[in-house]
This record gives structure tokens, C-alpha cells and sequence, in this order.
């Protein structure tokens, strides 16, 4: 999902009441929160890495219909993960073209 489109709060808000039926009728079990929903869905290790190591548990973990009952936390919806990139993360790791070519040719040379 596009964080530019809702922020947490704002989606939990608007699905209020339908979380049983995100899960059995469209089996939507979490819905992610990120800057590029395209790079994301391209790779299952854009996937895990984004979703894993941009959300922090305490802070950026909530859900659709989400209640407390006896100090108990539950849901009857979909879990939401905030994967958006956070002012204290460090900027991505870029590759580099000309590196992964002088790379590439350097294991070339020992049948890589």
C-alpha cells in the first residue's frame, strides 16, 4: 500500500468494522505501509528486508479492528505494518554499475 495514501491511523479509521471479512472472504492477513509498493512487490527479498527491518514492533505494528481485553491485545482484522522509512534510518545501500561490472569480471576469471 502507498504510505502517501493513508497514514496508519487513517486506514485502520476507514476499514473500521471490516476486519473479520478482510480475513475469511479476501484473505488479507497484513497489509503493508511503504514509499514504493512497486520495488516492494518485485522481490520476495524487497519483501522481508523492507518489511522486517523498517517496522519496529512497539511502534509501527497495529491492526484493523484491533481491541484490549484484559490487558490482552487482539484483532479481528488484518495486522498493518508502518515499513516506511523512518528519519533514524540510514539511506538505502545503492549498487553501484561499475563496481557490480569490475565484480563480475573479477569471478568470471575463476568460472563464476
Amino acid at each position: 500500500m502507498n504510505a502517501s495514501a493513508y497514514t496508519t491511523a487513517a486506514l485502520q479509521n476507514a476499514l473500521i468494522g471490516q476486519g473479520e471479512a478482510l480475513l475469511e472472504q479476501e484473505g488479507v492477513v497484513m497489509m503493508i505501509r511503504t514509499e514504493d509498493p512497486k520495488w516492494m512487490a518485485n522481490d520476495l527479498n524487497n519483501f522481508l528486508w523492507a518489511t522486517f527491518t523498517r517496522t519496529n514492533p512497539s511502534h509501527d505494528i497495529e491492526a484493523i479492528d484491533a481491541f484490549t481485553v484484559n490487558k490482552h491485545w487482539g484483532a479481528k482484522g488484518p495486522l498493518v505494518f508502518d515499513a516506511t522509512i523512518k528519519p533514524h534510518h540510514a539511506p538505502p545501500v545503492l549498487k553501484d554499475a561499475a563496481v557490480e561490472k569490475r565484480v563480475d569480471a573479477i569471478l568470471e576469471k575463476y568460472g563464476y
